[in-house]
């Protein structure tokens, strides 16, 4: 078919960009955040933002994850197949992949894990966390079966389960059952304290505990003195009570 539009996900894949402009004239090419300024040789035709643009409006949605110091992405979601697109933000690699200190520096990175994982380089310059997670409930929203990848092979099934494990350490509500059941809850994180204190709900596997307001059932809501904005949860699972760790 007709190439129609250019996309530049994010301001570290464009080196081609000249290239692509070169080959199809006629298509409209899109700058995500940072782009222009990086690669003032090349005249784009439109930016990329927070709501898709007409063209392709009903077809694919987008979300600019925001708040990191390397790039800001665009991630898409395509309507009739449910797929979530990723470009950097999630990677992995086979473990022989990288060789000599490549590797090591690549296993230190988290990009040979077990599954494909958002990589340390990314999930240490997310300096503003808030934007972040804004945008992640947006992907999360997504009734997402699969997910697609530049560095990673694809997730074929349960795409949105796979998405809430990736982004455990981002998260800042209940997790995949919170969100399908409350997706309006005010929850907010709270922090591990010293070993004697009892905090309102424990996460087994997670870092933070979660309190929420009023509106949630009686036995997922709390207090606790050790309220924190940071850090991740993931779906509740008894016991909701236990002793409290240190956390990130």
């Amino acid at each position: 078919g007709e190439v129609r539009y250019v996309i530049a996900p994010n301001s570290l894949h464009h080196l081609a960009l000249g290239d692509w402009r070169r080959a199809y004239p006629d298509a409209k090419l899109y700058a995500p955040p940072g782009l222009r300024a990086k690669r003032k040789d090349i005249t784009f035709d439109a930016d990329l933002t927070d709501a898709p643009p007409a063209e392709w409006r009903e077809d694919i949605d987008q979300v600019l994850v925001r708040g990191n110091m390397i790039t800001t992405e665009v991630v898409f979601f395509h309507h009739n197949s449910g797929s979530a697109i990723f470009t950097d933000l999630i990677q992995h690699f086979s473990p022989n992949w990288f060789h000599g200190w490549r590797a090591v520096v690549a296993k230190l990175d988290r990009m040979t894990e077990s599954e494909p994982a958002v990589p340390n380089k990314f999930r240490n310059t997310f300096l503003n966390r808030r934007a972040a997670r804004a945008a992640l409930k947006r992907v999360l929203a997504w009734p997402t079966r699969k997910v697609l990848m530049a560095h990673a092979a694809p997730i074929h099934d349960d795409g949105h389960t796979f998405l809430v494990r990736a982004f455990r350490w981002l998260m800042t509500c209940v997790g995949l059952s919170a969100l399908a059941s409350w997706p309006d809850a005010n929850c907010m994180n709270v922090r591990c304290g010293p070993p004697s204190a009892e905090p309102a709900i424990f996460l087994p596997t997670a870092e933070l505990f979660v309190i929420c307001r009023s509106s949630l059932p009686s036995r997922l809501c709390g207090t606790s003195p050790h309220a924190d904005t940071r850090g991740v949860s993931q779906d509740l699972s008894p016991p909701y009570r236990t002793r409290s760790r240190t956390a990130w």
